[in-house]
């Protein structure tokens, strides 16, 4: 454990950093394939349980979990179209309705 400004943090975990990086790979997938693939390497054992799926919007991921680490994950796709790039672009921030006083990227709201 390391003290931050005062708060104990853990120090970096090889371990959920290597099982990110290989779902976060997997994202990349076709959609249809989260819930029934065979997932390898760091990130066997994981259990897929919902589909993010949004044409609209161009988003995608899924969230499931790990039992060997009692870790849950929520795993989204990076940006691969002209239309998410230009979002990552739109730097402004705008009110985030769920929570007073909050605000979000508006690229990333959206």
């Amino acid at each position: 454990l390391v003290s931050v400004l005062g708060v104990m943090v853990r120090g970096f975990d090889w371990q959920t950093g290597n099982s990110s990086v290989w779902l976060s790979a997997a994202a990349y997938c076709e959609t249809n394939t989260y819930l029934t693939r065979t997932f390898k390497g760091y990130s066997t054992g994981f259990v897929a349980s919902y589909v993010i799926d949004d044409e609209d919007q161009d988003v995608q991921g899924y969230i499931g979990y790990m039992p060997s680490q009692s870790a849950i994950y929520v795993v989204f796709r990076g940006s691969t179209s002209i239309e998410d790039w230009a979002n990552n672009l739109d730097a402004v921030l705008t009110d985030y309705p769920r929570c007073s006083g909050c605000e979000v990227h508006k690229g990333f709201y959206k």
